[in-house]
């Protein structure tokens, strides 16, 4: 067993602060001078300095000094294909997506691009603190493994899934729901919901047609009943 132990100042919350309102303090836990335990990759003990330290003889221990450590961020809404283009000028939302979007995601369609995308897309991520995150893809397939792939080389957590656009979108950009479907059904078989600390989940965001009477035309309606097909993610506890 390999066990080290970090010495620093630390922050991290326990509960949700919106069911403290007004006493938002209680959700958090600060020591100015804690002990964090890791027994092989494995937060093991936890809490003030000499608390823990007395329960840890002979640790080896690294101090860190002049730094505030937190858990990782969640990121709840971020679009992988989109990496390359941040900040990109845009007056209104259809506009910007036609002139920057929509060419950027076709891209993708290239499984050496979205791999090499992926790579940055991560680097980015773990550069702000982020360790888990919720990702748009593209209509690609290709793209959402290499999404999933790079997630799996970093033991990331990710939740994600194929992107389902059957209009509004560009020749190259738009997926039928046949096809949607077909490669979202693929996915979710390839990569199930896995085991802490890493997890993925096909998720689907789509623009469906629908009838005249406002149902779901069948193929659209196939593709909007993958939810109910697969289990969703659960807690791992």
């Amino acid at each position: 067993m390999t066990a080290f132990g970090i010495r620093a100042t630390f922050l991290d919350f326990i509960d949700d602060p919106w069911r403290h309102v007004g006493r938002e303090s209680e959700a958090a836990r600060f020591h100015a001078d804690g002990l964090l335990v890791v027994e092989d990759g494995r937060i093991a003990d936890f809490g003030a300095h000499d608390e823990v330290a007395a329960r840890h003889a002979g640790l080896v221990v690294t101090t860190i000094s002049d730094r505030l450590i937190l858990p990782g961020f969640i990121d709840g809404h971020v679009h992988f294909p989109q990496t390359r283009m941040i900040g990109a000028f845009g007056e209104h939302l259809l506009p910007w997506l036609q002139k920057w979007v929509f060419p950027e995601e076709i891209k993708f369609k290239d499984r050496a691009y979205a791999r090499e995308a992926a790579g940055r897309f991560f680097d980015n991520l773990l550069a702000s603190g982020t360790t888990t995150c919720q990702a748009f893809t593209t209509t690609a397939s290709a793209a959402t493994e290499e999404l999933f792939d790079e997630a799996a080389r970093r033991n990331m957590r990710l939740i994600a899934g194929l992107t389902g656009i059957d209009r509004l979108a560009p020749p190259g950009g738009a997926s039928n729901p046949e096809d949607f479907y077909r490669d979202s059904k693929r996915l979710i078989e390839r990569y199930p919901a896995r085991a802490r600390p890493l997890r993925h989940h096909a998720a689907q965001r789509a623009r469906l047609h629908t009838r005249p009477d406002g149902r779901l035309r069948a193929p659209e309606a196939r593709a909007s009943g993958l939810l109910g097909q697969h289990a969703p993610v659960g807690d791992e506890g």
